[in-house]
């Protein structure tokens, strides 16, 4: 039932992202007090900028009011043609356009200079009415073979997240809690960790006071797959380190732009993160690696979703627990 529905989940998603291009500099989505943006033409790929991000998903705000709730660093991608070699940032040897934007849906599309694949990402932002609640991104990524014959290439997502980073500003790159003019944003005394749950989930929490003190937020991040044939494109492999920039010797970017990109799976139930110098919380950051092999004239369709909530005792913290006692419940999937 889970492959039917990602059959017909795919097939819908290749006729939305075949609307026309438009042109445009940020693709924006809203969904009550959510925000996200997707920067599609950037075209840095040095050291990472707080005022010059890299092309993908920079801003995920849980509050529309001045002091947002920042959850997101960076999240982007990466290709290789083949099985070996470097790996390119997406907009990079690509030509990056707008296919769609409308509310809180929206999609861009990076088409190969060599006439060998398109890739086109499709953004759905579901957000809550209650500030600060909940943040859901759900990813769906259609990469295609425009050629004759198969093709073999890597794809990678990465991703560096915040759940406590409040600020009506930019996160300072590698310290999530400060804001891009260096004032500390929440209190001192943080962690921040990252785990691997399963073959394809990561999972992160913030925690103050200790490392088992009461969780502030949760993330859940989600990969999936299949081929136009309607076979598994496998679990990607999961490699959890450190965020911050690609100047940065020994972070994940850093791995990924600098060095082999080819990860190193990090084991289920593999944790990593702490607290740094100053009390800081360590941030930390995860990739995930598809190796794939696309049928000639077909494509592979990729999922990927990052759920944010607030842990129950934030809630109360926050005097919201009994109002949450009238809503009504979802059913389990």
């Amino acid at each position: 039932m889970r492959r039917k529905a990602l059959i017909v989940a795919a097939m819908a998603v290749a006729s939305v992202l075949g609307l026309q291009a438009a042109q445009a500099s940020d693709l924006v989505l809203n969904s009550l007090q959510s925000q996200a943006n997707v920067g599609y033409g950037y075209t840095n790929t040095g050291a990472y900028s707080s005022t010059s991000p890299r092309s993908g998903l920079y801003f995920l705000y849980r509050d529309g009011g001045v002091d947002k709730i920042q959850d997101a660093v960076q999240q982007t991608y990466f290709y290789r043609v083949g099985a070996s070699g470097t790996a390119n940032e997406i907009n990079s040897g690509t030509s990056a356009s707008l296919l769609s934007s409308s509310g809180s849906m929206g999609a861009t599309q990076y088409t190969d200079n060599n006439g060998q694949f398109s890739v086109k990402i499709g953004y759905v932002l579901t957000g809550s009415g209650i500030a600060g609640f909940t943040n859901n991104l759900g990813r769906q990524i259609l990469i295609s073979n425009t050629t004759a014959s198969p093709l073999t290439m890597s794809f990678w997502s990465y991703s560096d997240y915040t759940l406590t980073g409040v600020s009506s500003t930019k996160p300072t790159p590698g310290n999530p809690y400060q804001d891009n003019n260096g004032a500390p944003t929440v209190a001192n005394n943080g962690y921040e960790f990252a785990q691997v749950k399963s073959a394809g989930t990561v999972t992160q929490w913030d925690t103050y006071g200790s490392p088992t003190g009461p969780h502030i937020s949760d993330l859940s991040n989600n990969y999936g797959g299949l081929y136009s044939t309607g076979s598994s494109v496998g679990s990607p492999t999961i490699q959890l380190g450190l965020g911050g920039g690609s100047n940065v010797s020994g972070t994940i970017l850093d791995k990924l732009v600098n060095n082999n990109p080819d990860l190193t799976a990090s084991g289920i139930g593999s944790q990593v993160g702490g607290q740094g110098a100053g009390g800081i919380a360590t941030d930390v950051a995860f990739a995930a690696q598809w190796n794939l092999t696309i049928p000639a004239g077909g494509y592979a369709y990729l999922t990927e979703s990052t759920a944010v909530v607030p842990e129950p005792a934030s809630l109360a913290l926050l005097g919201l627990g009994a109002s949450l006692l009238v809503w009504p419940r979802r059913r389990r999937a």
